[in-house]
């Protein structure tokens, strides 16, 4: 498989996964660590087993996320890509592609390893939504719903915006990601949430992916005042519990229902 084989240069991968801060609201002390690919880490965080899932793709851990999730009715595979390595040549975008099948099937092992239930959805955070994107168009019977924040749109312009020199981006969009495409093909049910200030996606990029969406369901929220990396803190309260309306929507979950289920169980 070399679709992807132009975007496994040193100097967009080094751009794509570059050094992150482990210190910074990591996880590594929490959580489930769940072995998927050598190439990035992979932790569950869950509470009621039969709570929704989310396979989420993330540029780099948060705790905080994670709790916040499980706090709103919401287990989280949460992935993680590791730094690229120029020494080692990896991680790389064609090797990660070509192995979400099996970390798919991972996943579900892993789900019913630990007896979850609930109905499972894929969730992606910026360059993450390349992935999300890919499994599925690829196995939309396997999920439930999409939800995309910060959405990777067009590829050349995303890299541009992050830096990539245009002498290391000639290649057509059918050699880069092709989002336009994948998001054409999937029918499930389809978030999108946005910066009104993201200068890496503009706002105009994440309206021309939702246009393109085939989903029937689908919803669009513009962040005011949020740029790339901060939907969720200028968002607040209000994003989780807007994820967490969706997800009973698509699930078709009565949330008075479940409380009261609940109450008489205990």
């Amino acid at each position: 498989m070399d679709t992807y084989s132009k975007l496994d240069s040193d100097a967009i991968l080094s751009t794509l996964f570059p050094p992150t801060d482990k210190t910074k609201n990591t996880s590594s002390d929490s959580g489930i660590s769940v072995h998927l690919h050598p190439s990035c880490s992979c932790r569950l965080f869950y509470q009621d087993k039969e709570n929704p899932v989310f396979l989420s793709f993330l540029p780099e851990e948060s705790k905080m996320f994670a709790e916040t999730l499980i706090q709103n009715g919401i287990n989280i595979f949460m992935i993680t890509v590791n730094p690229y390595n120029p020494k080692k040549g990896q991680p790389t975008i064609t090797a990660l592609m070509s192995s979400l099948s099996k970390i798919l099937e991972k996943i579900k092992e892993c789900m019913a390893d630990n007896k979850l239930t609930g109905k499972l959805f894929v969730n992606a955070k910026s360059i993450g939504s390349a992935f999300a994107l890919e499994l599925a168009s690829n196995f939309p019977d396997e999920f439930k719903g999409v939800i995309l924040e910060s959405s990777v749109c067009d590829t050349i312009p995303f890299l541009e915006a992050a830096g990539v020199e245009k002498d290391n981006l000639g290649f057509s969009e059918d050699e880069g990601f092709n989002n336009l495409k994948k998001i054409e093909k999937i029918k499930l049910p389809t978030m999108f949430l946005h910066g009104s200030r993201d200068t890496l996606v503009a706002p105009a990029l994440a309206e021309k992916l939702q246009a393109s969406s085939g989903a029937r369901t689908k919803q669009f929220h513009l962040v005011p005042g949020a740029d790339h990396w901060s939907v969720a803190e200028a968002a607040g309260d209000l994003y989780y519990q807007t994820i967490k309306i969706f997800v009973d929507s698509v699930c078709g979950i009565n949330t008075w229902r479940q409380r009261r289920r609940k109450f008489r169980k205990s």
